[in-house]
């Protein structure tokens, strides 16, 4: 359902991006629907784990992937997505990456979530980690983002939520 979400949205902003960034991108799951997508675009794949990148370089060979922290990201994408990875940033500083690594005009595209059967899972991989990060809200990220933000919620019960940014 998600990936469905996000290429729904993909197709409604009608983006042509040079480059695409994928970060917590695992082993690929957006990748088939991004090349689909923007066939003529860079598509860039960054993870904080060694064994995913290595499964996704595996699968994609035409991708470039990067076992590296969002954070330390270094590049010029005019598309950032982010598939249910952004709440294990620390979000203040992930928005900030966000909008000092987009041009004008270029968009950022996050399915997240704020709660419930994800929360157990968040808890267990900031302690392997050894951070201690939050699940925001998503009308608290949306506003965190500011102008250009759009916030849609997918489903209620479980908390997920898809925010779009468009860099002012």
């Amino acid at each position: 359902m998600g990936i469905k979400i996000v290429k729904q949205q993909l197709l409604h902003l009608k983006v042509t991006p040079e480059e695409v960034l994928d970060f917590g991108c695992g082993a690929g799951v957006l990748i088939p629907t991004l090349q689909e997508l923007f066939p003529k675009a860079k598509i860039i794949g960054i993870d904080k784990s060694k064994e995913m990148i290595s499964v996704a370089k595996r699968k994609y060979k035409t991708v470039m992937f990067k076992e590296m922290d969002f954070l330390q990201y270094e590049g010029t994408p005019q598309l950032i997505v982010s598939f249910y990875s952004f709440q294990f940033l620390p979000i203040k500083e992930g928005v900030e990456k966000v909008k000092k690594l987009l041009p004008k005009g270029g968009v950022a595209v996050i399915l997240s979530t704020q709660g419930s059967w994800f929360s157990v899972l968040h808890q267990k991989i900031s302690k392997v980690w050894g951070n201690k990060f939050t699940l925001y809200k998503g009308k608290e990220l949306a506003k965190m983002f500011g102008k250009g933000s759009k916030l849609q919620y997918i489903n209620e019960t479980e908390g997920s939520y898809l925010l779009t940014y468009i860099k002012p």
